[in-house]
């Protein structure tokens, strides 16, 4: 399963980069990240390990994450063991006084996940949207 959402907005790279890096607020903006529960690392580096409650189709489940991309402004990426392993990777594209935002989730569903793929690419299309709104909206106020 890949499921890929660009979006553009209108703050310089450095500064999504930041946000996005600065894993204890991503309860703030992220769609589904209900609390943390441990951080090796703030902001995050390659290597950077941390632990976080979310909810996933209404279910409570604990998710371990490995950040092993880390571009600076560039790229930022991490591994999330379960409940599927995913590949969760957000690209940042400098546009004149924007920037492009490449958020990218790869996965392999196994078992039972097969079957609800089609559900799982929809739920994963509108948590993406919803945390780029978020995310929109985290930058304004901070920038406020």
């Amino acid at each position: 399963m890949k499921v890929e959402i660009i979006e553009t907005l209108n703050f310089p790279p450095e500064i999504i980069f930041g946000v996005l890096t600065d894993i204890s607020h991503h309860v703030d903006w992220v769609e589904g990240v209900i609390e943390h529960i441990s951080l090796t690392d703030n902001p995050a580096k390659l290597g950077s390990i941390w632990e976080h409650m979310s909810d996933l189709l209404g279910r409570r489940l604990l998710t371990s994450n490995e950040c092993n991309v880390c571009e600076t402004n560039r790229k930022f990426g991490w591994i999330t063991g379960k409940p599927i392993s995913s590949q969760i990777t957000l690209s940042l594209e400098p546009d004149k006084d924007s920037t492009k935002l490449i958020w990218s989730v790869e996965s392999e569903a196994t078992g039972i996940a097969q079957l609800a793929e089609p559900l799982l690419i929809k739920e994963t299309r509108e948590r993406i949207q919803k945390s780029f709104n978020g995310l929109n909206v985290y930058l304004l106020q901070a920038q406020a």
